[in-house]
């Protein structure tokens, strides 16, 4: 019994596997597998394509369709040219077969069809084969090169992709990337490759597995369904990219494809390994496997709001940061998996950072940032600091080149300023609202600078592109109902943290208090007079939300060692020596050794006071 023969018996079989099919023998013959995957119980088979002549229509070498075993109404149509970039290879894969991509040069030679209508909102998908060497990215121009898509990206459906990315595995939804391990390793190296796709929302993101070995997804809540009922949507597409249109925009796989298993349903543990193991049995030799590890980074932005000439920052960033904030954000990055944690504090504690920005001057000279995350504009209503995914060009540049990225941070929080003589500061649109050529910029509404009279408690503004008040989804963040009880203890502290007006019950208005009264502030001027306010949220110019403005931020660079910092604060000082006092006698104020924190610690913190 021939392979071809045993892919004509699969072709009869309309049910999850063909092994029970009359008395038709999936068995292995031959020294060769059987087509025909095992039986699962959590997921159904939709598609299995094997590549054979019994499933394949060629124009001599070339690949014209391709049948799919298990249910022969299931049929992906070549398209785009030349049809030689997809040929068969009935010897490859130690004569299993296998179809052959040489596109090179980026024609788009692909293959596509219906899958009958599926919506797979949770599927899994297997294949065999490789990604060829020296391939990396597709033709220079910054993208991945696609193995498959299923459904289409963008406002028209979203869709399930495989794809390897600056030499990192890669899936893409429509609607958001997760990159994961690199996998370079592997080029040219035929290897059984599985990906569990979850529908949203999801605490566990997507999962993937090349050779049973796990390819660092980071997990996320950003799930996505795919396929649809318009014309397209169901369509797997091979060796590109179906763009929202339906088109198939590019981004060419060049490697070897042997079987590509298309589950309805995300399959579990046991029948995950069962598929692979089926998979794996037809490999002609054993995969390399990854190598270790790679150490995590740490990088570091102090940050400040005032632009200086020893912070490295350009002036765009924030000419309008208030002067008074302070603190370091510290990210750790992780190479492994494309992600970063990160932690952002500041000395003010009233102030909390709800948005985050990242700007490079290489990729985006007009002040657009990068990546951004935080508040309204991410998938948690504030800044959180656990596993975020990171671009791997941009990830392996804030290691290797710190200097290209600078942050900048939004706040909630703010208060009003005050002059040398401890008096609130009027507000003067000419001196408080200019950008760094000194025009006019925003009438107060977008700088971090803005006007507020003494008796305006509404500190979230309307946001005119994000929404309106009266709708629900803009309501849940704007105003914060919250907001004023966890920013402040008192009502409009100045920036000492005095009060400077008090509710009055009996005559239902806000009135000066006895701090206020005592500096000259009359009712007049709480009713009359706006005054500088450095506000919590800056989103920037009201033409391009996130930037270029800020309330802070700083160079990214690679942390200082700092001996003797054992608050973390950046410098030695008596907030150090404090913390060595109380442990003296015990471990934790040892800076030499010892085991003990004594004289000789003290001495050292000594040797070392100071800024780091």
């Amino acid at each position: 019994m021939n392979h071809g023969s045993v892919l004509a018996g699969c072709l009869l079989a309309t049910a999850a596997s063909c092994a029970a099919v009359g008395d038709f023998d999936c068995t292995p013959d031959d020294d060769l597998v059987s087509a025909c995957p095992p039986e699962v119980a959590s997921g159904r088979l939709i598609a299995n394509f094997v590549t054979d002549q019994e499933t394949l229509v060629l124009d001599g070498m070339n690949v014209i369709s391709w049948q799919a075993a298990n249910n022969p109404a299931i049929t992906l149509i070549g398209g785009g040219a030349p049809a030689s970039n997809i040929t068969f290879d009935a010897d490859g894969l130690g004569g299993h077969g296998a179809l052959v991509v040489n596109d090179r040069t980026g024609d788009n030679r692909y293959l596509r069809g219906s899958l009958g209508g599926e919506l797979l909102a949770d599927a899994t998908i297997f294949w065999i084969g490789h990604f060829a060497p020296e391939r990396d990215g597709s033709l220079g121009d910054g993208s991945g090169q696609y193995v498959y898509t299923f459904g289409r990206s963008g406002s028209a459906g979203s869709q399930f992709d495989n794809q390897i990315d600056d030499g990192r595995f890669e899936v893409y939804g429509g609607s958001g990337s997760q990159t994961g391990r690199d996998i370079t390793y592997l080029h040219g190296a035929d290897s059984v490759w599985m990906t569990r796709f979850h529908a949203a929302p999801t605490e566990v993101g997507h999962v993937a597995e090349a050779n049973g070995i796990d390819l660092y997804l980071p997990v996320d809540a950003s799930g996505y369904s795919a396929g649809g009922t318009r014309p397209g949507e169901d369509d797997l597409l091979l060796f590109g990219w179906q763009d929202s249109s339906g088109g198939a925009a590019g981004y060419n796989f060049v490697g070897d494809l042997h079987q590509l298993l298309v589950y309805d349903g995300i399959l579990d543990e046991n029948d995950t390994v069962a598929v692979t193991n089926y998979l794996r049995s037809k490999l002609q030799e054993e995969p390399p496997p990854p190598g270790d590890d790679q150490d995590l980074v740490t990088r570091v932005v102090k940050l400040t709001g005032v632009n200086a000439l020893d912070d490295g920052v350009p002036d765009i960033f924030f000419p309008h940061g208030d002067p008074s904030l302070s603190g370091q954000a510290t990210f750790v990055l992780n190479p492994n998996n494309n992600t970063m944690d990160f932690e952002i504090t500041l000395d003010d504690d009233r102030y909390i950072v709800t948005q985050a920005h990242m700007y490079s001057d290489h990729y985006k000279p007009n002040g657009d940032s990068i990546f951004c995350w935080g508040g309204r504009w991410s998938h948690n209503e504030f800044l959180w600091g656990n596993g975020y995914s990171v671009h791997g060009t941009y990830l392996q540049e804030m290691i290797t080149d710190p200097g290209m990225w600078t942050l900048v941070v939004h706040t909630e929080g703010g208060h009003f300023a005050l002059d040398t003589d401890g008096h609130l500061i009027p507000y003067d649109v000419s001196l408080h609202e200019t950008s760094v050529s000194g025009q006019v910029e925003s009438d107060g509404r977008y700088n971090n600078r803005v006007p507020r009279r003494l008796t305006d408690r509404l500190l979230r503004e309307q946001n005119p592109h994000s929404g309106h008040f009266g709708e629900a989804t803009f309501d849940h963040v704007y105003p914060d109902r919250d907001h004023f009880l966890r920013e402040h203890d008192v009502p409009f502290p100045d920036a000492d943290g005095n009060q400077w007006i008090e509710y009055d019950e009996g005559s239902d208005t806000w009135v000066p208090s006895a701090h206020g009264t005592a500096n000259g502030l009359a009712i007049e001027d709480i009713e009359d007079t706006e005054y500088l306010f450095f506000r919590y949220d800056d989103q920037g110019p009201y033409w391009d939300y996130g930037g270029p403005e800020g309330a802070g931020g700083g160079a990214l660079m690679e942390p200082v060692d700092c001996p003797g910092d054992l608050n973390g604060d950046g410098a030695v000082n008596g907030g150090d020596l404090g913390l060595l006092l109380a442990a003296w006698g015990g471990a934790g104020g040892d800076l030499n050794g010892d085991g003990v924190t004594d004289g000789g610690d003290l001495g050292l913190l000594l040797s070392y006071w100071g800024d780091c």
